[in-house]
């Protein structure tokens, strides 16, 4: 389903969510997937003949550094977390994949970062092995509903990473402390609250569940107000009977 059917949560662990009704209607499918050995000959052939290549990478922190180049995993820098990321292409000049993070276009090389096809090797730990596979996958006979008639929105103030200072925005300096979810955006002050929404009549925030507030005109806001403390933010957004969500968690100073 669209995203707006089972929003990321941005959170660092899994929790009870369930898709909102009639996520059926606003599906994309596939044929088929399968498993690509992590080879560099077996990975350009499925990219030729499937497409980009969905992988399984083990993320180290020196990749949250990476700004341009050819990315080589330091085994010096720890292994934070599990990603999922895709390879678009390859480069045999520079000897390295060319692959499309989720950090937007204001991160690494325009949104896509460069790893060097030694990255690849076991030694490195960069590809994990999932259910006896390699960790990339490629689909076949893609379908469906791909643009559904549904809301389209995202919450775009605050961002993850980020910490507002009535308003202002800067990146996190010290974002791995145990009491914060590392992840939260930290809010210092008064802050409003903005959503992108296309195809929308009106969207209604709400905080812990609490419903607080409906707009119903463009640029879709709401000036936040609440307690210290780790809240979940979701909006809402309606276009006659269809809905879709977004969901962040945030973290009042």
């Amino acid at each position: 389903p669209d995203e707006g059917c089972f929003p990321d949560p941005h959170r660092t662990y899994d929790f009870p969510f369930e898709s909102i009704k009639d996520w059926e209607k606003r599906t994309i499918k596939i044929q088929e997937w399968g498993w690509v050995d992590n080879d560099i000959n077996a990975i350009k052939h499925a990219l030729i003949n499937y497409g980009p290549l969905t992988i399984c990478q083990m993320t180290r922190r020196d990749l949250d550094y990476y700004s341009t180049g050819v990315y080589m995993p330091s085994l010096a820098s720890p292994i934070q977390r599990g990603h999922v990321t895709a390879i678009f292409g390859y480069d045999d000049n520079e000897h390295c994949w060319i692959v499309r993070n989720s950090g937007g276009e204001n991160w690494g090389e325009e949104g896509y970062f460069r790893i060097s096809y030694q990255g690849f090797d076991e030694l490195y730990s960069f590809i994990y092995p999932f259910y006896g596979g390699t960790g990339i996958l490629y689909v076949d006979g893609i379908y469906g509903n791909f643009t559904p008639d549904v809301p389209k929105l995202e919450i775009i103030k605050p961002q993850c990473y980020n910490t507002y200072i009535n308003g202002i925005e800067f990146s996190t300096i010290f974002p791995y402390i145990s009491s914060i979810q590392t992840g939260a955006p930290r809010i210092y002050g008064d802050i409003t609250i903005m959503v992108d929404a296309e195809n929308t009549d009106y969207v209604e925030f709400y905080l812990d569940d609490s419903f607080q507030f409906k707009d119903e005109s463009q640029l879709f806001s709401w000036d936040l107000s609440c307690s210290k403390g780790l809240h979940t933010l979701e909006v809402i957004a309606y276009k006659n009977d269809v809905i879709s969500k977004d969901v962040i968690d945030i973290f009042i100073l």
